[in-house]
C-alpha cells in the first residue's frame, strides 16, 4: 500500500503532465549555477595569484618622504638621476636636510652633533649571529658628542676650502688597504663626488682624523660607536631590537636586497627611521666609518651601502681597515666635565 501511494503522489505531482521535463531543466540550471560558480572562483584565484606576485617582485619601500627611486638612489623630487647622482633643482628636502646652493644644488644634513649620555653595557653575543664573533665584556664610556651623520661632501670642500684638508679627491677604488694602526696609504687624496650631500668617500684613517682636528673634534673610538649605536640595554640596531628594513639604513643597492646597481652612497641623514633615541643617523650602512680600538689599533665600524645580511649591520659590526668608496667618517667631540 504504502508503494501504491508513493507512486500515485509520485504521478500526481505532475510528472505525468511534464514534471520529467521540469526535474531535468532544474537540474540543468543547478549545473549552470555551480559551472559559474566554479568560473569565479577560478578567476579570482587567478587575480589573487597575480596580485600577490605582483606584490612579491615589487621593491621593497626604501624612500622617505620627499625623495623618490631613481634607479638604486632615492633623490629629492625634482631632481633627477645623472651617472649616479642625484642632479637638479629639489623641490624640497627630506626631513633633517638643507638645501645647498654653491657649489652645487643639493640637499645637505647639518652636522650639528648630538650628546651621547655616557654608561655602561655588558655586551654579549645576543642572537646567534652574534655567537663567536661578539666578545663577552663590559663597556664604559664617558659622556661625549657625536656628529648626527657621516662628514659629507660639503664639509669636505669648507675644510678643503681653509686649507685643512686635501683639495682634489680622486677615485680610491684601486687603493691599498691603509696600516692597522696609521691607516695611511700610497693612494692619492680620497674620491668625493660632487654631489653635497653624500658622505665623503675613500678617506685614510689619517686624513679623516685631520678633517675632525679642524672641526675641533676627534676620530670615534669603536665603543664610543657601539655605544651610540647599542644604547646601555643592547639594542641589536641603532633604532631598536629588530626591523632591518630597507627604508631605515642604506644597505643592499649594490646587489640586493633593497635595490640593484648602486655605486655609491645615499644622502647622509635621509633614513629617518633609523636614527638612535639620540637622533643619531646612518650609525649602520650608507658607509662604514673610521674608529679607534683599545690599543689604537683601526677599525671599520657599521657596514656600508653594500652590506647584505643583518650580521654586517648589528650594533657590534665591524670589519678591518681599508681604504674604499664605501668608507667615510664622522667625529667625536669631548665635553668639558665627560658628562
Amino acid at each position: 500500500m504504502r508503494r501504491a501511494r508513493a507512486v500515485r503522489s509520485f504521478f500526481s505531482s505532475g510528472f505525468s503532465r511534464g514534471g520529467r521535463w521540469s526535474w531535468r531543466r532544474e537540474r540543468r540550471r543547478e549545473a549552470a549555477l555551480w559551472l559559474w560558480v566554479f568560473a569565479l572562483g577560478g578567476a579570482a584565484a587567478v587575480a589573487w595569484a597575480a596580485l600577490f606576485g605582483a606584490w612579491a617582485r615589487k621593491a621593497p619601500e626604501r624612500c622617505a618622504p620627499k625623495t623618490r627611486a631613481l634607479g638604486a638612489r632615492c633623490c629629492p623630487e625634482g631632481q633627477a638621476l645623472v651617472e649616479g647622482q642625484c642632479r637638479g633643482q629639489p623641490k624640497g628636502c627630506p626631513e633633517g636636510l638643507q638645501l645647498a646652493v654653491r657649489p652645487q644644488l643639493g640637499c645637505v644634513a647639518s652636522l650639528e652633533p648630538a650628546r651621547v649620555a655616557g654608561g655602561r653595557l655588558e655586551l654579549a653575543p645576543n642572537d646567534w649571529e652574534a655567537e663567536g664573533v661578539v666578545e663577552r665584556r663590559v663597556v664604559e664610556v664617558r659622556s661625549f658628542r657625536l656628529d648626527r651623520t657621516e662628514v659629507t661632501v660639503d664639509a669636505w670642500r669648507r675644510c678643503s676650502a681653509a686649507g685643512a684638508c686635501d683639495a682634489s679627491p680622486a677615485p680610491s677604488s684601486a687603493a691599498p688597504a691603509p696600516s692597522a694602526t696609521s691607516g695611511q696609504t700610497e693612494s692619492p687624496a680620497p674620491s668625493a663626488p660632487a654631489e653635497p650631500g653624500v658622505p665623503v668617500t675613500g678617506i685614510t684613517a689619517s686624513q679623516a682624523e685631520r678633517y675632525c682636528a679642524f672641526a675641533g673634534g676627534r676620530l670615534p673610538t669603536f665603543d664610543e660607536l657601539l655605544f651610540a649605536a647599542a644604547g646601555p640595554e643592547g639594542r641589536r640596531f641603532p633604532w631598536g631590537p629588530h626591523g632591518l628594513v630597507c627604508r631605515r639604513a642604506s644597505f643592499g643597492l649594490e646587489d640586493g636586497p633593497c635595490a640593484t646597481g648602486g655605486t655609491g652612497p645615499e644622502l647622509a641623514g635621509s633614513r629617518p627611521g633609523g636614527a638612535t633615541p639620540a637622533g643619531i643617523l646612518d650609525l649602520v650602512g650608507n658607509v662604514a666609518e673610521w674608529s679607534r680600538g683599545p690599543e689604537g689599533e683601526l677599525r671599520l665600524f657599521g657596514g656600508s651601502y653594500r652590506s647584505k645580511v643583518a650580521s654586517q649591520l648589528k650594533s657590534w659590526s665591524s670589519e678591518p681597515p681599508r681604504v674604499g668608496d664605501d668608507v667615510g667618517f664622522r667625529c667625536a667631540y669631548d665635553l668639558p666635565d665627560g658628562r
